[in-house]
């Protein structure tokens, strides 16, 4: 059976119902996930490296539909490698009147620590490198994630999204062994955190992407896609496809599919929306990443040229845009909710 990619387009006026069309296509429902399931998020500096608020806010209205006064669902705050060590999210995120608003609240640190856990299948690479054999957060064990993403260009993994976050999560701290690939060892934190979590569902905001330029400098650009789906390493894959990059050329991708931990052939990866995307040059400005040689372009270099015609230059300035506003009012707590009646 294929693996499913919902593929989105939305605005700053649509996102709420953009993120509830793109889990429908996905045939993802608020009542298969439990009265409590947990939302993995990334908290950063800048905007397309973490969660937006709107991102939040979508899924927590999402998941309402099923709750009758029960307790707010919980959210798992991800920083650079492990858990965000602070109570409340240290960068400025918007969450605060997302949380507020829903009556969720951010798991605290003293339940973000890292406990041992029993596996049932082999991981050779990663438990050679973690210096405390196989952990995972206990309130992760048994329950259902949504990895709340943003796709990521940079040199390191070349797409950096669900994959790159369970990373961080369960393998932050790992020892340096240079006669393990580090590719085996991404592919198996995949199979630990099947271990850890019943079900784990992908919900990708990809309306701002962070990318960094040949100078190392982080961008924030603007695309206005939302991806969902059932196989977080499916939905990288498509990401990837968007960025112009071939996913059965980034190793820890291709090798999650060869350990059947997910899908990355497009052919066998059923996309539903606005399939016509992948078609399109994103238009990512020269200098970044996606836009270098030798990064395994999935489209030739004249449907790239085809599908950037007619296509709108990025946005040079985030804050300036809607998208930049929107979060300025997040921030404020003056945005009042998303969701069209």
């Amino acid at each position: 059976m294929r693996s499913i990619v919902s593929v989105v387009a939305t605005s700053p006026e649509t996102v709420g119902d953009d993120y509830r069309r793109a889990l429908d296509l996905a045939f993802i429902s608020p009542a298969e996930l439990g009265p409590s399931p947990m939302l993995l998020t990334r908290t950063a500096e800048r905007p397309g490296f973490f969660s937006p608020p709107w991102q939040l806010e979508s899924v927590l209205n999402f998941l309402e539909i099923e709750r009758n006064d029960g307790p707010g669902t919980r959210i798992f705050p991800i920083r650079g490698e492990g858990a965000a060590k602070a109570g409340a999210a240290k960068p400025d995120t918007g969450w605060a009147p997302v949380l507020a608003r829903y009556g969720s609240d951010l798991v605290p640190v003293s339940e973000r620590a890292l406990k041992p856990m029993r596996v049932t299948v082999p991981l050779p690479a990663l438990g050679a490198v973690l210096p405390q054999g196989f952990a995972a957060p206990p309130v992760l064990m048994g329950a259902a994630g949504l990895l709340l993403t943003t796709p990521i260009l940079n040199q390191r993994w070349q797409m950096s999204g669900n994959v790159a976050l369970l990373f961080s999560l369960l393998a932050g701290k790992i020892r340096q062994d240079k006669r393990i690939p580090r590719t085996e060892i991404i592919a198996e934190v995949v199979g630990l955190a099947q271990q850890a979590m019943t079900t784990m569902i992908s919900v990708m905001d990809g309306a701002v992407w962070g990318v960094y330029g040949e100078d190392g400098k982080a961008h924030s650009l603007i695309r206005s896609v939302v991806l969902a789906g059932r196989d977080p390493v499916a939905v990288d894959a498509v990401a990837a496809r968007l960025a112009g990059l071939d996913p059965r050329r980034i190793p820890w991708l291709q090798l999650c599919a060869d350990r059947g931990l997910g899908e990355v052939d497009p052919n066998k990866i059923q996309i539903k929306g606005r399939g016509d995307l992948l078609g399109l040059d994103f238009q990512f400005p020269k200098g970044t990443f996606s836009s270098g040689p030798g990064t395994g372009s999935f489209l030739s270099w004249p449907g790239r040229m085809l599908g950037s015609l007619g296509r709108r230059k990025p946005a040079k300035d985030f804050e300036s845009s809607a998208w930049g506003r929107m979060l300025t009012e997040y921030r404020s707590g003056n945005c009042t909710g998303l969701v069209q009646e």
